[in-house]
């Protein structure tokens, strides 16, 4: 998928320039956030990072911050979705972190949309398509990871971890692509890091799942996690009629 915008295609660029993050849905909010008792839901921030949507944890183990877009209204059926996130965590040890299209703004559960402990995934979304990293996990790198209908990925994992891990203090930028491959087919997804395709899944989500852009982290132990969204941009083909 290209960078630049064709004909037909619907583009939300989050910048975070705009005050329109709130706790629930109002007249000029676009992202809805939540957090655990504690906690700093993200909010736009300004900083020698620049305006970033900031969230940050207590040393409350498995405290979580989410944010997602307020409306299920991204789908891949009429030819691609696509989602790029530029994150950066302050600590890497003892976090959990997931970037993806998930089936719920808001998890409100204290959970992520997936968890990763030693070579288990724990899917609490009943459709997700995105990376998955989980200082809980064998390895501490990021992972490709869909879940559909309750129904998880069963490529081994060894497939999925593509031997990247988040650096402290360090942008990434994390980029989900999802494909229709027609009526009675899932969809296609690919990712990247930094520019760089690390995986292909060939068979992923519904083509007609509705879906969000959703960013969570989750504290497993007991240090205070920051993390800072530079920018969320999502694409999605809009349908012929």
């Amino acid at each position: 998928m290209p960078n630049d915008t064709p004909d037909g295609v619907l583009v939300l660029h989050e910048d975070w320039l705009t005050q329109n993050i709130a706790t629930s849905a109002a007249s000029g909010v676009r992202w809805l956030v939540s957090s655990d008792t504690g906690n700093t839901a993200f909010i736009e921030t300004g900083s020698a990072l620049g305006v970033t949507a900031k969230g940050t944890t207590d040393t409350t183990d498995n405290d979580m911050c989410e944010i997602g877009h307020g409306l299920l209204a991204w789908s891949a059926q009429h030819g691609y979705m696509a989602m790029e996130v530029r994150l950066q965590a302050d600590v890497v040890t003892t976090l959990a972190l997931t970037v993806g299209f998930n089936d719920d703004a808001l998890d409100d559960s204290n959970t992520l949309p997936v968890e990763l402990s030693g070579t288990t995934f724990t899917s609490n979304a009943g459709t997700f398509v995105g990376f998955v990293f989980d200082t809980d996990a064998t390895n501490d790198f990021w992972h490709c990871f869909m879940v559909d209908d309750d129904a998880d990925t069963t490529v081994p994992i060894a497939d999925l971890n593509t031997g990247v891990a988040p650096v402290a203090g360090e942008y990434q930028t994390l980029r989900v692509e999802v494909y229709d491959q027609g009526s009675g087919k899932q969809t296609r997804a690919v990712f990247y890091i930094n520019g760089k395709k690390y995986y292909e899944m060939a068979s992923a989500v519904d083509r007609d799942a509705l879906l969000t852009p959703h960013v969570a982290f989750e504290n497993h132990g007991a240090a205070a996690h920051v993390v800072d969204i530079e920018y969320i941009t999502v694409w999605m083909s809009r349908p012929a009629k």
